[in-house]
């Protein structure tokens, strides 16, 4: 299976559709303005457990982290689902293999991104609450996407 075969059957699965993608974009917005709130809320969550907070005990570590989950936060409102996304995706379980971080943390940080992600769309779009509704359903459906090539990746990226 070519790699958009493969890309496409993902999708299919997933139920992610173009009109997913267009919802996602209604969150470019929101995200922006609690951009920096909500990496900040991120980043005390790792801060809270061992094994998260022995890996960013490095500023230069801490500082890449904050500025790689401002862009992926971003990167939520509507991506081009492309070679280039599903590149970036895998790269970011090379890299949780390669510094050690368990799939337990990272799949564990899709749900706390989705938690924190929540009550920004109901606050944001409270008076067309279906709206918020579509629109979280088709953040969950990336999430997942993101969260599966991810796992793969680390996987494989362990078994070399």
């Amino acid at each position: 299976m070519s790699p958009h075969e493969a890309l496409a059957e993902r999708l299919s699965f997933l139920n992610l559709r173009p009109s997913d993608l267009a919802a996602l974009r209604q969150l470019r917005e929101p995200l922006e303005k609690h951009a920096d709130a909500f990496v900040g809320a991120f980043y005390r969550h790792l801060l809270s457990f061992q094994p998260t907070r022995e890996l960013l005990r490095d500023p230069a570590v801490k500082e890449r982290l904050l500025a790689k989950q401002r862009d992926y936060l971003l990167s939520l409102a509507g991506p081009s689902l492309d070679d280039r996304f599903v590149a970036e995706r895998q790269r970011i379980g090379e890299v949780h293999q390669r510094v050690g971080l368990e799939p337990r943390f990272y799949l564990a940080a899709y749900s706390l991104y989705f938690s924190l992600l929540t009550p920004i769309v109901h606050e944001w779009f409270a008076a067309e609450p279906g709206r918020a509704g579509e629109i979280l359903v088709s953040l969950q459906k990336l999430l997942m996407l993101d969260a599966q090539l991810a796992v793969e990746a680390y996987i494989e990226h362990k078994e070399q």
